[in-house]
């Protein structure tokens, strides 16, 4: 498909080798500054300069926050370097914050728009093992934001054995405090996909979990799974199915007493749960986001080249697509983010933010100098412009 968007380099490793550009996140900040995470890690992370987590991605990680004040011209970097892995950034009341995992989950803040930020405060910690998540935004409602993080299961196999759970807290409240934070119960999705791996698995050696999870507004174009009045959430997730087009949902909800929940949607016959479902890029880390103003829902992800052979998911990074739907489940290919210059090239990981009439998506990625597909060396920025005139040319 045609390419839709251009292309910009915000952060290239100083050693490709040793030291590799993650997770990478964006916000608009005020003023429509544009603020770009870069999470670091690999076993050269020591030699950098400032703090880094206690654990991580090889060594500990290091996140660097990126600004831009001219609409993407010219960037500099924050002062501040903050020793998490797994970044989330995003708004609640007056502030800016930066949520991620150290291995504890940690929040840091900014109340100057970016330019200085908190020692990270440490909401939950568990010395068994550490939270995990990639970077995903918030839903605001009534005064309250709701994200999804996850944490590793100590019951479990390493990987990928991963519990979700739904968080919400006021939006102007100081969510450094562990206390303004509501936390839903684990929700372990495992012994439901190691059934729906057991009948079909292209992947002889993959092993069952739902990872990297996001939460949308469910709009009254979802079908059944909207119901007025209802504080639910469609929880779209990663499923270890590499090259399919596979993913997995999730519902998650707020019981009138502020309790809150995660579990299945029921289907079209209520006995009959939903779980996995076609889901384009869904055998890695994709990012849905809800457009209020075109009713819209809209997902970068990868498209798989093959479910079999080679390196298996390390070989499906390389093309970045968008597509837009009216009920986050059916999704019509839009165009092409961004294709790697080679094979180590990918473009993989992205997160989207809403600037104006543009799409913004930063991407982890890599070129010639990349160690491998996963392990890469490039944090770059797609613009689209002017994106809602593709949801007219592709006919919905």
């Amino acid at each position: 498909m045609k390419l839709i968007a251009d292309e910009q380099i915000l952060y290239t490793s100083p050693d490709p080798e040793t030291i590799f550009c993650y997770t990478p996140a964006i916000l608009i900040g005020d003023n429509n500054r544009i603020i770009v995470g870069v999470d670091l890690g690999g076993i050269g992370t020591p030699a950098l300069d400032g703090p880094k987590s206690r654990s991580g991605d090889g060594a500990g990680n290091q996140v660097r926050l990126l600004l831009s004040d001219d609409n993407g011209k010219c960037w500099r970097e924050s002062s501040s370097r903050l020793p998490m892995r797994h970044e989330i950034l995003f708004r609640a009341g007056k502030s800016l914050y930066a949520m991620g995992n150290a291995p504890e989950l940690v929040i840091s803040r900014s109340d100057d728009n970016g330019e200085t930020w908190s020692d990270p405060a440490v909401l939950r910690g568990d010395a068994k093992r550490s939270w995990h998540q990639s970077s995903t935004t918030p839903v605001y409602r009534n005064g309250r934001i709701y994200l999804i993080y996850e944490q590793y299961n100590p019951a479990g196999n390493w990987w990928p054995n991963i519990m979700q759970y739904l968080m919400s807290a006021p939006e102007n409240a100081d969510l450094c405090k562990p206390e303004n934070w509501t936390f839903s119960e684990a929700f372990n999705g495992d012994p439901i996909a190691a059934i729906s791996r057991a009948l079909s698995d292209l992947k002889p050696t993959g092993t069952p979990g739902i990872f990297e999870a996001h939460l949308l507004p469910i709009s009254p174009n979802c079908g059944h799974l909207y119901t007025e009045g209802e504080n639910s959430f469609l929880i779209p997730c990663r499923y270890n199915s590499h090259g399919l087009q596979q993913g997995a949902i999730l519902k998650g909800w707020e019981n009138p007493d502020g309790t809150l929940e995660i579990g299945l949607f029921p289907g079209r016959r209520k006995e009959i749960s939903l779980f996995n479902i076609p889901y384009p890029g869904a055998s890695l880390k994709f990012h849905p986001l809800y457009d209020e103003v075109s009713g819209m829902y809209f997902l970068a992800a990868n498209q798989p080249r093959s479910a079999f052979g080679g390196a298996g998911e390390r070989a499906n990074r390389r093309k970045l697509m968008l597509w837009c739907s009216l009920d986050a489940v059916s999704w019509q290919p839009l165009g092409t983010i961004a294709f790697g210059p080679c094979e180590k090239g990918a473009r993989n990981y992205p997160q989207m933010a809403f600037c104006g009439e543009d799409l913004l998506i930063a991407v982890r990625s890599g070129d010639e100098h990349a160690k491998n597909e996963h392990d890469n060396n490039l944090i770059t920025l797609h613009r689209i412009k002017n994106f809602r005139d593709l949801i007219e040319e592709s006919g919905l």
